[in-house]
C-alpha cells in the first residue's frame, strides 16, 4: 500500500520534514518544539498568505481549547529557532489584527516513486502596513509602515536525475533519522554542554520580550531555568494538595512533570547537567534538602536544619560542577544565620560565611564559573538588606549594593557574572534591578514590570524567567447590631489591587489607621471609618507597620 509522495520544505538554509517532525539547519538539528514545529508547518503551507490566530489555534490544537497566549508563545519560539529578529523580519511577518504570513521562499521537496521533484515558489513582496504596537506583535521594521504593497510572483518545477537525487534523499534522511535521537539525548543528558551565548539580558538597548509562561489552577512561584533554558522547575501552590509540589516543564510544549507532592516544598534548583533538582521542604522551624531525578523517582535527603525564624529571601544553588550546594542555615546559638556549602557526594558541609553581629546571611548564588558566591546580608526581619559577593573558597564578602532596602529572593548573575539581578523595593514597588559584579549603579530592568521577583537566568541562551504577583489584600467593614450579630453584608473600603493590612479604629471611632503598599513602600496611613479620603502618615519608605492610635487620638 502506497503512503504518497514524500514531502520536505526547504527554505533558506533550513529544511523542515513534517513526517520526523524535525527541522534542520544544513546537516544540524534545530531545537524547537513539536508544537511549534506544527505551527512553522501551517505558515509554510500557507507560504505568502495570511493566516489568521483562529485558523492557527484550530490547526495547531485541533482538538483542545488554548488561550491565544500558546500561540504568541509558539511564533516566539519559531521566530528565535529561525534566527527571525525584529530588526530582521526575513521568515514571518505579524499583521495586526489579522495573522502572520510567512514571507521567505519555500521549495517544495517531493519523492514520487523513483523520482524527486522540485518545486519552488517564490513570491517577493514589499509590504508597508501600519503596525499596531499596542496589539502585543514584535516591534515593526522599517519595511513595516505605511500602507502600500509591491508584488511579484514567480514558480519553477524541475525533474532532476533520480539516480543522483534518490541517493541524496537517502542520505539526507539516514542524517535525518541519526539527528532525531542525538537531539532527544542532547535535551536530556548533555544539553548543558551547549557553548554559551554572548546574550546580554535587562540592557537599556536590548529591551526584553516577554512572554507569558504558566497558566495553571492555582498559584506558580519560584522558577527556576536548566541551564540551556529548555526546562523549567517551578513550585506550584494547586487547589488540591495532591497536586502541589515542585513541577517541571518543557518550556512551549505544554510538557509538565510532577516531581514532588508536599505543599511545603520550596525553591528549585537544577543540577548543571540538567538531571537533577534539588529542593527545600520546610517543617515547623526546620528545613530538609532534598534531591530527586529531573524525570522523577525517588527523592535523597542530603540534609536537615533550622530555618532562619523570621521572614527572610532563601534559595538553593549548585555549583558549576555540580559538587555542591550552596544553602543557608540558622544557629542557634550564634542566634545568626550563614551561608553554607553541601558535598553532594559525601554530605560533608563547610561554613563559608561569618557575618557581623545582629547581621545574617541568606539566599546564595553560585556564579557561572563557580568561583563566587553572591548573598543578601540582613540585619533582620525584612528591614535593611544588601547584595555581598564571597569567594566560593572562603575570604572577606565584598559589598555590592548600599541600598538598605528589602531584597525579596536571591540575585541571579547575568551576562557571563558580569552582572547581578535582583528584585527590590529601591525606588518603590519591587521591581528587578540590574549591578554590576564588581559593584556600581545600579539600573531598573525595563519591561519587567512592577511586582516581580525570584528572576532566574538561562545563561546560555539569554533568557530570563520571573515570578509576577499581584497582591490584593483589603480592609472591610461590617456593621454589627450589638457584639455578634451583622446588619448586613460586609462591605470592601479601600481600592484592590493593593495590600491594605492591620486596622486600628481611632478613640472616637471616625478614623482608621492601617499599613498599604500604595505608595510603592508599606508605610502607614489613615482613612475616614467609611473608606474615604485616604492619606498617607509616614514616608519612611521602607516596611512600617502595626499602628495604634494614641488614647487622645492626635
Amino acid at each position: 500500500m502506497s503512503l504518497g509522495p514524500k514531502v520536505v520544505y526547504e527554505f533558506g538554509p533550513f529544511r523542515l520534514d513534517p513526517d520526523k517532525q524535525i527541522l534542520l539547519r544544513g546537516d544540524e538539528p534545530v531545537a524547537i518544539t513539536p508544537k511549534a514545529i506544527d505551527t512553522l508547518l501551517v505558515l509554510i503551507r500557507n507560504s505568502r498568505q495570511v493566516v489568521s490566530k483562529d485558523e492557527l489555534l484550530r490547526s495547531v490544537w485541533p482538538d483542545a481549547f488554548v488561550e491565544e497566549s500558546n500561540l504568541s508563545q509558539n511564533i516566539f519560539i519559531v521566530r528565535k529557532a529561525l534566527g527571525d529578529t525584529p530588526e530582521d523580519r526575513r521568515y514571518i511577518l505579524t499583521l495586526p489584527g489579522r495573522g502572520y504570513r510567512f514571507v521567505a521562499d519555500v521549495h517544495t521537496v517531493t519523492q514520487e516513486g523513483d523520482d524527486v521533484v522540485i518545486r519552488g515558489h517564490s513570491r517577493s513582496k514589499v509590504i508597508i502596513e501600519q503596525a499596531d504596537r499596542s496589539s502585543g506583535a514584535w516591534p515593526a521594521t522599517a519595511n513595516e509602515g505605511g500602507n502600500s504593497r509591491i508584488e511579484s510572483e514567480r514558480s519553477s518545477e524541475r525533474r532532476s536525475d533520480p539516480g543522483i537525487d534518490r541517493k541524496r534523499w537517502r542520505r539526507a534522511s539516514k542524517v535525518a533519522a541519526i539527528l532525531v535521537l542525538v537531539s532527544v539525548l542532547l535535551l536530556v543528558i548533555t544539553v548543558w554542554r551547549r557553548p554559551s551565548k554572548d546574550s546580554m539580558i535587562g540592557k537599556d538597548e536590548s529591551p526584553l520580550v516577554l512572554m507569558p509562561l504558566l497558566a495553571l489552577p492555582g498559584e506558580e512561584r519560584m522558577p527556576a531555568l536548566a541551564l540551556d533554558g529548555g526546562r523549567i522547575a517551578f513550585l506550584r501552590h494547586a487547589p488540591l494538595p495532591k497536586d502541589s509540589g515542585i513541577w517541571t516543564e518543557v518550556i512551549g510544549s505544554q510538557s509538565l512533570l510532577q516531581l514532588s507532592h508536599n505543599p511545603n516544598d520550596s525553591h528549585p534548583a537544577w543540577s548543571p547537567d540538567g538531571r537533577f533538582v534539588a529542593f527545600l521542604r520546610n517543617t515547623g522551624d526546620e528545613f530538609a534538602i532534598a534531591l530527586i531525578a529531573s524525570l522523577g523517582g525517588e527523592e535523597r535527603r542530603l540534609h536537615t536544619g533550622r530555618q532562619t525564624p523570621f521572614e527572610t529571601p532563601t534559595s538553593l544553588s549548585f555549583s558549576a560542577d555540580g559538587r555542591q550546594l550552596a544553602f543557608s542555615e540558622w544557629d542557634e546559638a550564634t542566634q545568626q544565620s550563614s551561608i553554607k556549602l553541601i558535598s553532594i557526594f559525601d554530605g560533608s558541609i563547610r561554613t563559608l560565611t561569618s557575618p557581623p553581629l545582629s547581621y545574617h546571611d541568606a539566599a546564595p548564588a553560585f556564579s557561572p564559573d563557580g568561583k563566587s558566591i553572591a548573598f543578601v546580608r540582613s540585619t533582620g526581619p525584612i528591614l535593611v538588606d544588601d547584595i555581598f559577593v564571597v569567594p566560593a573558597k572562603g575570604g572577606e564578602a565584598r559589598q555590592i549594593t548600599f541600598d538598605r532596602r528589602r531584597l525579596f529572593s536571591a540575585p541571579a548573575w547575568i551576562n557571563g557574572g558580569q552582572e547581578l539581578m535582583f528584585s527590590s523595593t529601591r525606588a518603590g514597588m519591587k521591581a528587578l534591578w540590574r549591578v554590576p559584579a564588581r559593584g556600581g549603579a545600579a539600573k531598573l530592568v525595563s519591561g519587567s514590570g512592577p511586582q516581580t521577583d525570584n528572576p532566574s537566568v538561562s545563561s546560555s541562551r539569554g533568557e530570563l524567567a520571573y515570578e509576577y504577583s499581584i497582591e490584593e489584600e483589603n480592609l472591610w467593614r461590617l456593621d454589627v447590631e450589638g457584639r455578634t450579630l451583622a446588619k448586613a453584608a460586609a462591605t470592601a473600603l479601600l481600592a484592590p489591587k493593593t495590600s491594605n493590612l492591620m486596622p486600628h479604629f481611632s478613640p472616637d471611632g471616625r478614623k482608621i489607621a492601617f499599613e498599604s503598599d500604595r505608595s510603592g513602600y508599606e508605610e502607614i496611613w489613615i482613612c475616614d471609618a467609611d473608606g474615604t479620603n485616604p492619606a498617607q502618615v509616614t514616608r519612611l519608605e521602607r516596611y512600617s507597620g502595626s499602628p495604634r492610635w494614641s488614647p487622645d487620638g492626635r
